[in-house]
């Protein structure tokens, strides 16, 4: 678990992830545009997030999607939530 909060460390990695959340599958200029950052740099930060499981890769011919591994997420939740003592899943945190 701590990998992935570390991953989510940074300010750019955490646009990257909402910008995911809402708007679905994305290629890297894309996302590099939306959140006005390089591509190179967002290629990084893509890296970074894939290595830990919160975002998957899909590549349609010449393109590479990311989107959100939202069973990733939902797991990472899960175990913050176990972690802090909050068994009821009502809980808002």
């Amino acid at each position: 678990m701590y990998k992935h909060f570390k991953a989510l460390g940074n300010e750019t990695r955490l646009k990257i992830l909402k910008l995911l959340c809402a708007q679905g599958p994305l290629i890297v200029e894309e996302i590099a545009v939306r959140t006005g950052t390089l591509a190179s740099v967002t290629s990084g930060h893509l890296k970074t997030l894939s290595s830990v499981g919160l975002v998957r890769r899909t590549r349609d011919g010449k393109f590479v999607y990311y989107d959100v591994d939202s069973e990733c997420v939902a797991e990472l939740s899960r175990s913050l939530a176990r972690l802090l003592g909050w068994d009821n899943s009502s809980e808002v945190w």
